[in-house]
């Protein structure tokens, strides 16, 4: 974000940055990029945390994030809701997501 900050779009569609945009094809792709990037991330934080207490601090700040993602960004929510999605990622994982956010 801090090399384009515009991605901030991810997370607050109406931030002043996203209508100085001209490409709007481009921005979409990067926005789908970086949701990508932070799927991946979550699935790494799950696999590390699920093998711990699900109640200790540190998977409640992860589960946080997870959470203020889904609800703030709909690139991420369209991503999360594709139903091919459990063929790229843990079904573990895409399991936790169904049942605790959709």
């Amino acid at each position: 974000m801090i090399e384009d900050p515009t991605l901030l779009g991810v997370y607050n569609e109406n931030h002043p940055i996203v209508s100085t945009i001209e490409n709007k094809i481009i921005y979409e792709a990067k926005k789908e990029a970086f949701c990508y990037y932070l799927l991946n991330q979550f699935e790494v934080g799950f696999k590390h945390y699920s093998n711990k207490s699900k109640k200790n601090m540190e998977f409640n700040n992860w589960e946080n994030w997870l959470k203020y993602t889904i609800e703030n960004s709909t690139t991420f929510r369209n991503l999360v809701s594709d139903p091919l999605l459990h063929l790229e990622y843990n079904s573990v994982f895409i399991t936790y997501l169904k049942r605790n956010f959709f």
